[in-house]
C-alpha cells in the first residue's frame, strides 16, 4: 500500500482547519468548506495534514475533523486523513479512528520539527503501517506516505 494505490486524478486540496476566535474547532465552517470542495469539482481532499496544522490540534480535534470530512464527503469524493504525530503508536491510533470514521486512506509523514536521517521516513511509515494493519486485521486502511 502506497501513494500509487490512490487515483490522484484531478484536484485534491489540502484543507486548512478552521477555528473560531475563541480557539475552538469551527465545525460549521469546516462542513461548509467540505461542501465547497465538492460543489467546485474537487476529486478528493486531504484533512489534518500540514496545511491543516495537525501539530496545533488535540487528538480529539483531529478525530472530529476526520469525522466531519468523512460525514460530508463520504461516497462522493475520497477523503485522505493525515495521521502524522511524533510517535508511531499515536499515528496508528489516529489511523484506527480514521478507518472507524469511514475512510480507508490515511497519510503519514515526518513531523516538520524532526531532522530527517538516513534511511528516510519509510522506517517510521512502515512501523505505522504495521500498527494500523495490526489494529485493523482484515479491513486495512491505505497508508500514503509523504516520502517515496
Amino acid at each position: 500500500m502506497d501513494r500509487n494505490d490512490v487515483s490522484w486524478k484531478g484536484y485534491w486540496p489540502a484543507s486548512p482547519t478552521p477555528f473560531t476566535r475563541a480557539g475552538e474547532l469551527d465545525e460549521p465552517t469546516l462542513r461548509s468548506l467540505m461542501r465547497f470542495y465538492l460543489e467546485n469539482g474537487m476529486h478528493g481532499v486531504l484533512v489534518n495534514g500540514s496545511t491543516g496544522e495537525w501539530w496545533s490540534q488535540s487528538d480529539a480535534e483531529r478525530k472530529r475533523v476526520a469525522e466531519i470530512a468523512v460525514d460530508e464527503l463520504h461516497g462522493k469524493i475520497p477523503v485522505v486523513v493525515g495521521v502524522t504525530t511524533f510517535t508511531a503508536r499515536s499515528s496508528a491510533e489516529l489511523g484506527k479512528h480514521a478507518a472507524a470514521a469511514g475512510t480507508r486512506k490515511v497519510q503519514e509523514g515526518h513531523p516538520e520539527s524532526i531532522v530527517q536521517q538516513r534511511p528516510p521516513i519509510n522506517c517510521i511509515g512502515t512501523s505505522v503501517a504495521e500498527l494500523v494493519l495490526y489494529i485493523h486485521s482484515g479491513d486495512h486502511p491505505q497508508l500514503i506516505t509523504e516520502q517515496p
